[in-house]
């Protein structure tokens, strides 16, 4: 009897000192961010800086109407941008990389005579094919990709570094009895999770 009490012992000191060590090291690599929401935080994972993009431009008119001469740009040249140094991956990231779907939405109910250019424009890059390739799809990733995942184009994935940290993200919140509210991604493979305490 003595025995087993001594092994059940063993036992829960042992998930006690596993739980404190994974929470300890879960601390470490992850970083808590106040909201001005009560009971709400940010995380993300340890020295990574989540870049909050600013624009010229509400999403309006006057955007559909920038996205709609990018479109017309593109179609003129006839090409598509293989570097991310490329004036039109440039042009179309400055105009709406983190907003692509709020935009593509707008655009959608707009009765502006550019939206349907604008929405053309769009969907050309939304179905360009995303190499695999080890060496290419983070370059990919940089040019078009960003679009094709805001867009949530089916079979497309976030790329393995945003993955790992996602897992790492969740981990922290399973242990922490977090609730996640919301989850957002960057232009550098960055993510960061709105979390409720439970």
């Amino acid at each position: 009897m003595s025995h087993k009490i001594k092994e059940k012992d063993w036992w829960l000191l042992f998930n006690h000192l596993s739980k404190s060590k994974i929470k300890q090291r879960h601390e470490e690599y992850v970083d808590l961010i106040k909201t001005n929401k009560k009971n709400y935080w940010f995380i993300q994972i340890h020295n990574t800086s989540f870049v909050k993009l600013k624009f010229e431009d509400e999403i309006n008119d006057k955007l559909i109407e920038k996205v709609a001469n990018w479109a017309k740009k593109r179609n003129n040249t006839n090409k598509i941008g293989i570097s991310v140094n490329d004036s039109d991956v440039l042009e179309l990231k400055n105009l709406l990389l983190g907003r692509a779907s709020n935009f593509v939405d707008y655009c959608s109910l707009s009765v502006h005579p550019n939206a349907e250019e604008a929405l053309w424009g769009i969907w050309e890059v939304f179905e360009l094919k995303w190499s695999k390739k080890h060496f290419i799809a983070p370059l990919y990733y940089d040019i078009w990709g960003w679009l094709q995942l805001e867009l949530g184009k089916k079979g497309e994935e976030q790329m393995p570094v945003t993955k790992q940290y996602e897992r790492q993200l969740k981990e922290y919140c399973k242990v922490n009895n977090l609730v996640i509210q919301n989850v957002e991604y960057d232009s550098q493979m960055n993510v960061r999770y709105l979390v409720k305490k439970q």
